[in-house]
């Protein structure tokens, strides 16, 4: 199928409507997400980003990993720099076992 902004094709439907993720990012934003084989990285930033990237010209986002078969939420990075925009990506490290 194609993806919601037209811009790729993808094998499952987006990740906007998932109920655990809604009620997780309950007062955050969703810059980004990168699905992966059994989790999806998430490019979270708290509160209102808008009106800090105004202030600031930067925020600080959190990457945070969720584990599709326990529901369990894991943060890796919490000072990621964010200057806006969406965060688009690809997971590679699958390719790491098919190259060595």
């Amino acid at each position: 199928m194609v993806s919601n902004d037209l811009s790729c094709l993808q094998n499952e439907y987006s990740i906007t409507g998932h109920s655990t993720l809604n009620s997780y990012l309950n007062g955050k934003y969703l810059a980004g997400y990168i699905p992966c084989n059994t989790e999806v990285v998430l490019f979270v930033v708290n509160g209102n980003y808008k009106s800090q990237l105004s202030t600031n010209g930067e925020v600080n986002c959190k990457i945070v990993r969720y584990d599709e078969k326990t529901n369990a939420y894991i943060e890796c990075v919490d000072n990621f720099k964010y200057y806006g925009g969406k965060i688009k990506g690809i997971d590679s490290s699958a390719m790491h076992q098919v190259i060595s």
